[in-house]
């Protein structure tokens, strides 16, 4: 059943958050599908269609930073390169279509480009922070509409964008959440982490589909830290590690398979957000411990500093946009990694997505920290396929029409590219 939305607004910044549920109960009406515990061998084959990203190749080859990839139906592929402003359409040959966007305020122009969304029929939708709403670009590449928020919500997508067979735009997990300031002068947080459905009309009309628990604020207000980067004061719950995220993926009939506890557990949600089907592996999660929790943190410094320190942004009630500067962010993030809380167990599943056939593949957590673990096939009737083996065919950033499947990678000297393979199972 669809709930309202709620906006939260704020005069200082975003918080990034983490997700809990406890585990799944039957409800009635709700079908469950236990699984065979025991892997079963699958192989999985990969054979490279295309690569795209280079320094030495032509000018539109050259990205600065992708954060997404999209294919429409005829296997064309989207790249949004945000420190560029711009999204490029690749042919399924590898050739260059077209370029969208531009740095700027005009029609088309974008300025923070965050997330991409493309349809089956090649319609691009944007959201762009600095615009405040979706850019949206007909599938010949020109210039549609901009379909803002409405005045005064602080509620924007976040993590990965995935078009519904309706036309709305689908987000979920992994990326920031609103806070706004109290009457007293304090700090309010949702207690929930939802997975959104952006209906783009004159406005976006946002309808929340699925809640999940959020530990920081849980079990009431959060714990508010407050660190120190160049001058910036950062105020917001502790950073936290191993808690289960909120993973979503749409399949082709438009119903969401969401995965949000740390068991191996699937839910399978009905076009208006009703549970009718949890898929169950007899997989359990194990506990966290001490050599973990200094592996995380190492793993994060050095993610850090392979990006080159993280991005923080910062959204005023008058609508103004900015980001910090990279230093005074990592000092920030420095900073609250000495704080970070651990989870007690690690999740089972780290990552779900469904193919254009209606397979659900699952990646589950690897034994080490930061390693990946096998991937899960089930098919679209909800029967186990296989376990492919980890350090096999991972899942894609962007799955395409016909086994096409695009990666985000970069190549031996740190160049951002999209490697495009082709997928096969059994």
């Amino acid at each position: 059943m669809s709930r309202p939305v709620s906006a939260f607004r704020t005069s200082r910044v975003f918080a990034t958050a983490f997700l809990f549920l406890i585990p799944p109960v039957s409800i009635p009406g709700q079908q469950t599908v236990d699984l065979p515990a025991e892997d079963r061998d699958l192989a999985i084959g990969a054979r490279d269609v295309f690569s795209v990203g280079s320094l030495t190749g032509d000018e539109w080859e050259t990205f600065a930073r992708i954060t997404a990839v999209a294919f429409d139906g005829q296997g064309n592929l989207y790249i949004l390169d945000v420190d560029n402003f711009r999204v490029v359409k690749v042919a399924p040959d590898g050739t260059l279509v077209m370029e969208m966007g531009g740095e700027g305020g005009g029609p088309g122009e974008f300025g923070m480009p965050m997330a991409l969304s493309v349809t089956r029929d090649g319609e691009v939708r944007v959201f762009d922070v600095g615009y405040g709403g979706f850019v949206v670009f007909n599938p010949d590449g020109s210039y549609k509409t901009s379909v803002p928020m409405s005045p005064g919500t602080m509620l924007f997508p976040s993590g990965d964008l995935l078009s519904m067979p309706d036309g709305r735009v689908l987000s979920a997990g992994g990326g920031v959440v609103g806070m706004r300031r109290t009457p007293g002068g304090g700090m309010e947080f949702p207690n929930s982490r939802p997975v959104h459905l952006f209906s783009l009309g004159d406005e976006v009309q946002v309808d929340t589909l699925y809640e999940s628990w959020d530990p920081a604020t849980a079990g009431g207000a959060p714990d508010l830290e407050t660190t120190g980067g160049g001058g910036i004061r950062f105020q917001g719950p502790p950073m936290r590690a191993f808690d289960p995220e909120l993973l979503a993926a749409v399949l082709p009939d438009g119903r969401v398979a969401v995965a949000d506890s740390t068991t191996y557990s699937v839910k399978v949600l009905s076009v208006g957000g009703e549970i009718g089907r949890l898929i169950r592996r007899a997989h359990s999660p194990r506990e966290v411990t001490r050599r973990d929790r200094e592996a995380e943190k190492e793993r994060r410094v050095a993610s850090m500093e392979a990006s080159g320190g993280p991005r923080i942004m910062i959204r005023t009630d008058d609508g103004n946009t900015s980001s910090i500067a990279s230093g005074q962010a990592k000092a920030m993030m420095e900073a609250r990694l000495e704080t970070m809380v651990f989870a007690e167990e690690i999740p089972v599943v780290a990552r779900l997505a469904v193919d254009w056939e209606g397979r659900i593949w699952l990646e589950r957590n690897g034994s080490e920290v930061g390693e990946p673990g096998p991937t899960d096939l089930i098919d679209s009737s909800w029967q186990y396929l296989g376990t492919a083996a980890a350090g096999g065919v991972r899942i894609p950033s962007a799955f395409g029409p016909g086994g096409l499947a695009a990666y985000i990678e970069e190549d031996e000297l740190g160049v951002p590219r999209v490697v495009v393979r082709k997928l096969s199972i059994g």
